[in-house]
């Protein structure tokens, strides 16, 4: 928990910097009401040449609001949360370079981003190594590793990773059950190499070739109730709103009746939630961070997302790990 603070608290400061730095920040300084919003929206544009006509550039400036609210007030030159004064973290990051190397290299890109350049990221053959540093993370594999015991649990003889990237997900089922059949489905075939190469089984993997499935928006390849379990992590950000129903609906589709879907994903912090500050803080820096990729859509609140499930028919289990953790049941 210490390196996980350590790693935030430097990571919020590399934020507030980016803001300080790029001048933004007295335009950001009201309360988020429309037409404030709108007002610093048109400001930064004129004076800043920011490009915030699109979804998700407007989105960037919508949570920097939100960080600066959760950071609190900013007196004599630095920024006050709680009456704690955030400066640079001193210290290891025990583990966490990869990630802070990672949001650091995004936030200093977000700049150039807002001001209409080209995503930093994308998903395409040679950004593998970065995604696969940055995925690898210590965050997401405590979170793997949760979601993987409980999936052991239970008799779960067939399972689908959706969206395998660089292999952790298959890596942990296999180490938590080894007799679980996988079948591992991702809409380019990008990190195939990289994930194999994770594993000890990989011929024990059911490897489905990107050209069978087309990525959000088509069908999965599999008959109705098909599967035991379906592991989703770190992906559901990329969803665009409009296809959100329709992905998780085909998942619901291609589980057995009492199967189990785990999802890992951050939730934007909302007025429900009960998150403490440092964590809604991270919450709003990795979505500022990660905006500048391709694909990013934002994080979802988890108001949002349990009354998706619910309208779906899955029966939510349990909702862990400040409600980044979700496991639900098909009835």
């Amino acid at each position: 928990m210490e390196s996980w603070a350590m790693f935030h608290t430097a990571l919020n400061r590399r934020l507030l910097d980016f803001i300080v730095d790029e001048g933004i920040d007295p335009a950001l300084s009201g309360q988020r009401l429309c037409d404030e919003f709108e007002r610093i929206v048109e400001f930064l544009e004129n004076s800043h040449g920011y490009t915030l006509k699109d979804g998700n550039r407007r989105r960037m400036i919508a949570v920097a609001l939100d960080f600066l609210s959760e950071c609190g007030n900013r007196r004599g030159g630095n920024y006050i949360a709680d009456g704690v004064n955030c400066e640079p973290a001193h210290g290891s990051l025990d583990g966490f370079e990869g990630e802070y190397n990672f949001f650091g290299r995004c936030i200093d890109y977000a700049g150039e981003y807002l001001r209409g350049g080209k995503p930093l990221y994308d998903f395409n053959g040679g950004c593998v190594g970065i995604w696969d540093e940055f995925l690898g993370n210590p965050e997401f594999e405590y979170a793997r590793g949760v979601l993987a015991n409980k999936l052991g649990q239970r008799a779960i003889h067939r399972a689908l990773v959706l969206c395998y990237g660089p292999g952790y997900d298959i890596y942990h089922l296999q180490r938590c059950s080894e007799d679980v059949k996988i079948t591992a489905v991702d809409y380019n075939g990008a990190f195939y190499e990289t994930a194999r190469a994770k594993l000890l089984k990989p011929d024990a993997v059911q490897w489905v070739h990107s050209d069978k499935w087309g990525g959000f928006g088509h069908p999965l390849p599999f008959e109705d109730g098909y599967f035991d379990a379906a592991v989703f992590s770190c992906a559901d950000p990329y969803i665009a709103g409009g296809l959100r129903r329709f992905v998780y609906e085909d998942v619901y589709r291609v589980l057995a009746r009492d199967g189990l879907m785990g999802v890992i994903t951050r939730g934007y912090p909302d007025s429900q939630c009960g998150a403490d500050k440092l964590y809604r803080m991270a919450a709003l820096c990795h979505d500022f961070a990660e905006s500048v990729c391709e694909g990013w859509q934002g994080f979802y609140s988890a108001g949002e997302t349990r009354l998706l499930f619910e309208q779906i028919g899955f029966d939510i289990n349990a909702v862990t790990l400040n409600e980044c953790l979700w496991m639900a049941a098909k009835p």
